[in-house]
């Protein structure tokens, strides 16, 4: 008992440096938004923020392999073959892309996710294992690779924030090759139950589908309903957003292997609701009060009028991190009606919004009614 609780400890120790490296790897990816913002134009940034999100939504592939490194873990001989083949493959790709000079905004957003799939199972591998020191150095070198790449001569600004992405995964699968000739433990945090794996396979996909899709869909439905200059506005709007939730989102990658064995995180009842809904209002007041000033006079960025969409963006953001944790809790434990429901009302919610006409604020506040019900709709079915 004791060599176990020393174990758990310390897996817990090491936890902490994950977090301090998350918030990290989460900053300078929101510095790489933040120096687009500040080094395209506002069309330039407009249609790559619309690109970036596109690209997002349909990396819930890379998600979905990391899930399934936890909730379906092979053994680490099998994992080593796995990757260096893929890193072979992509590394391959790659150079044949940059000597043929191809630099289709397609392309670079198809080699991304290709590159980024064989990464994020691997990294799942780790995650279910609780080796968080190496996810740290794996997360934060994406990052300074992806924001490296930015400031690269050969190519114009523009071309330089489209190549990032493929450059930062292709720099994470090179780097998971020279970790896995170092000693990786085989110790499984989680007990795994195999006769399930097509439930397993769904939890993976529609946690995948909301981590993903919760800060990039917004900027999808203002991108294809809106001008162009309410798409820039927003688009950098959102970046606050996106550091709310993605903040969050460090605690909901560590609880999931705890999740998965079995262990309550979270007590719900009629007090910790309110207690949450206030949470979110206070997190949106302190964004509304004092972003702009900071966007203003340290980044440069003027959000005008527009600043009453910050504070219901926040809010919103805040309502739907806060149903991804409960959503992960039900498809950790393989309960999927909820999460499904969720799924499924928000799909509809988007397309009734994107073709009825509304402006901005009128989706936002659309949006932030339905999360708010359906919030109380999951604590009262607890």
């Amino acid at each position: 008992m004791r060599n176990s609780t020393q174990t758990l400890a310390q897996l817990n120790f090491i936890a902490f440096f994950y977090f301090i490296a998350n918030f990290v790897a989460s900053a300078i990816h929101y510095f790489f938004q933040l120096r687009a913002a500040q080094v395209l134009t506002d069309h330039q940034y407009g249609e790559f923020s619309v690109w970036l999100s596109g690209v997002s939504l349909v990396l819930s592939l890379s998600i979905f392999a990391q899930n399934i490194g936890n909730f379906l873990p092979l053994s680490i001989a099998k994992s080593r073959a796995v990757i260096w083949f893929a890193t072979s493959l992509c590394a391959l790709l790659f150079i044949a892309i940059i000597y043929n000079n191809i630099t289709s905004d397609f392309l670079l957003g198809f080699l991304a996710i290709i590159f980024a799939i064989p990464f994020a199972w691997f990294v799942g591998q780790l995650q279910v294992r609780h080796m968080f020191l190496s996810m740290s150095f794996l997360l934060v070198l994406v990052a300074i690779v992806k924001f490296g790449a930015t400031w690269m001569p050969a190519l114009e600004p523009l071309r330089n924030f489209y190549l990032a992405l493929p450059v930062s995964f292709l720099g994470g699968l090179l780097a998971c090759s020279i970790l896995l000739f170092f000693p990786v433990s085989n110790f499984l945090y989680t007990e795994q139950n195999r006769d399930s794996i097509t439930k397993r396979l769904l939890a993976s996909f529609l946690l995948a589908i909301f981590a993903l899709g919760v800060p990039n869909i917004d900027t999808l439905w203002v991108g294809q309903t809106q001008q162009a200059y309410d798409v820039a506005v927003f688009a950098k709007i959102i970046l606050v957003c996106k550091a709310v939730f993605f903040s969050l989102m460090i605690f909901a990658n560590w609880i999931l292997p705890k999740q998965i064995s079995g262990k309550s995180i979270f007590k719900l009842n009629k007090k910790r609701l309110w207690q949450f809904f206030c949470l979110c209002f206070i997190a949106a007041s302190g964004v509304y009060l004092t972003m702009p000033w900071i966007f203003l006079h340290i980044f440069s960025i003027n959000l005008g009028i527009h600043q009453d969409w910050l504070f219901v963006s926040t809010f919103n953001i805040s309502l739907m991190a806060g149903l991804y944790l409960l959503a992960q809790g039900d498809c950790a434990q393989l309960r999927m009606r909820r999460p499904l429901i969720w799924f499924v009302l928000y799909v509809c919610i988007y397309f009734i919004a994107k073709f009825t006409g509304l402006n901005v604020m009128q989706y936002l506040l659309l949006s932030g009614l339905f999360h708010s019900l359906l919030l109380i709709y999951w604590f009262r079915r607890t």
